[in-house]
């Protein structure tokens, strides 16, 4: 059973963290960089153990951990992270490294990516099962925030949530051209799709997901405002709004996050056969990697 979880990274890490709490497992142990921090940040949350050697996890005895640290570390964690089951954020590992440089693991690892739990996208979902197939795909993702990321974090930042949808409902990506830094032919399960991830005009986070299917149009448009929480315009089919929209006060899209992690935990407290796992929309390192694959392709920058 699991009963006791390390958190290892500290701001979206807290996103687990109230998870954690909410299923009732206690978080025993933080681990950061820098010990100032560290401990200041345990202590606000209320978590017992500021650690920052990975040496002091196993003195904690956690029955599994989250890894929330910026991708680009993600592989060194997870080979190091055998003894454990460990639920990772997005993106698996980012712009370099394969699963296949692990070692043998004894315990699965699941990745946080919680599209398919927003409302919108499970009526996007359930729509898509009853107008036949999708003949072609249009996904336009914009940004604009004080961050400085290249244009292919950005990819692995923003257009993989959208993008998770497309390859949990359609199967994975692989790429076919690149047109430009912010544009990309791809395919999703043989379907074919236009992909662009670019600045935007004004400041915030903007998807738009459009599937033209045997059926009719449908469109989903997302945002995100500094100072706002995100919100999801009605989904519409052939124009012709199905719902009145998505937005809570919690934020959605931290909602639709912890229900990914809960449904993980789930997973982890009372194992369901793989295939049904991932039918939930849970993402195993092996659902996951082709969206890390899809982008390392279109900038050259897989290992070696």
């Amino acid at each position: 059973m699991m009963r006791r979880a390390l958190l290892i990274g500290g701001n979206w890490g807290l996103v687990h963290l109230g998870a954690y709490r909410q299923a009732g497992i206690e978080v025993v142990g933080l681990l950061g960089r820098r010990e100032e921090p560290v401990a200041r940040l345990a202590r606000e949350q209320g978590i017992p153990h500021a650690l920052t050697r990975f040496e002091e996890i196993a003195e904690l005895a956690p029955d599994l951990v989250s890894l929330a640290t910026p991708a680009i570390s993600h592989g060194d964690w997870l080979a190091r992270l055998v003894d454990y089951p460990v639920i990772c954020e997005k993106p698996l590992l980012g712009l370099t490294g394969s699963p296949a440089d692990w070692p043998a693991r004894r315990h699965p690892v699941w990745v946080n990516y919680a599209f398919a739990f927003l409302d919108s996208a499970r009526l996007l979902a359930h729509t898509l099962s009853t107008l036949g197939p999708v003949h072609r795909i249009k996904l336009a993702c914009h940004y604009r925030l004080p961050l400085t990321f290249t244009p292919a974090q950005w990819w692995l930042e923003v257009a993989s949530h959208p993008l998770s949808f497309l390859a949990h409902r359609l199967g994975e990506p692989r790429l076919i051209a690149v047109h430009s830094p912010h544009a990309l032919s791809a395919t999703l399960g043989g379907v074919p799709a236009a992909l662009y991830c670019g600045p935007a005009e004004a400041p915030g986070l903007y998807q738009t997901l459009e599937l033209h299917t045997q059926g009719g149009l449908l469109r989903l448009a997302g945002h995100y405002r500094p100072g706002e929480t995100w919100q999801y315009a009605p989904l519409t089919l052939d124009g012709r709004p199905l719902n009145d929209g998505e937005w809570c006060a919690e934020d959605c899209w931290l909602r639709a996050n912890r229900r990914s992690l809960l449904a993980i935990l789930q997973q982890l407290a009372q194992p369901a056969p793989l295939p049904q796992a991932l039918g939930r929309g849970l993402f195993n390192p092996a659902k996951a990697w082709p969206l890390d694959a899809l982008i390392q392709a279109a900038y050259g920058t897989a290992s070696q």
